[in-house]
């Protein structure tokens, strides 16, 4: 058997860790932020399909870069997280390329994010974000609106 390399190895051991105090099934979300395309490739070729970004220029150019990869190489099935606070003027450039949202924190942005899936004909997948404590510097729905973006989201 062939010695794995550091980063399969370190995949491994998190995996390893989290099915020994999992109670019950957990997805893992590898978060590519300030790391080349070239080891997102290397996270999936390692069995992660799970990659997340915060910053929708970094989401646009790893999609793209992946999508290109795809044409020559046979790449694993990649879902893309937005893990990040998303203005609603790039709402249609993340709805274009992300499957995950994680951050939806009001109506309006509930909104953008639909019209930009629509336009590129996808389904995007969404975590609404609740301010629980009302802190000012937090963003997030505060608990009361959250009714109505459900709504929204039907």
């Amino acid at each position: 058997m062939l010695p794995l390399d550091p980063l399969s190895a370190n995949l491994r051991t998190v995996r390893d860790r989290i099915e020994a105090c999992a109670a019950r099934p957990v997805s893992l979300l590898a978060v590519t932020k300030n790391v080349s395309v070239e080891i997102a490739h290397s996270l999936t070729r390692a069995g992660q399909q799970d990659l997340g970004e915060n910053r929708v220029d970094e989401l646009v150019r790893k999609v793209n870069a992946f999508e290109k990869a795809a044409e020559s190489a046979r790449l694993r099935d990649v879902r893309w997280h937005f893990i990040g606070h998303i203005q609603r003027n790039k709402a249609r450039r993340v709805a274009a390329h992300a499957d995950v949202v994680h951050s939806l924190d009001s109506a309006r942005l509930a909104l953008a994010l639909e019209e930009g899936a629509e336009r590129a004909d996808r389904e995007l997948g969404v975590y609404v974000q609740v301010n629980a404590t009302g802190e000012d510097q937090k963003y997030g729905l505060v608990p009361g609106d959250v009714p109505e973006v459900f709504e929204l989201l039907e």
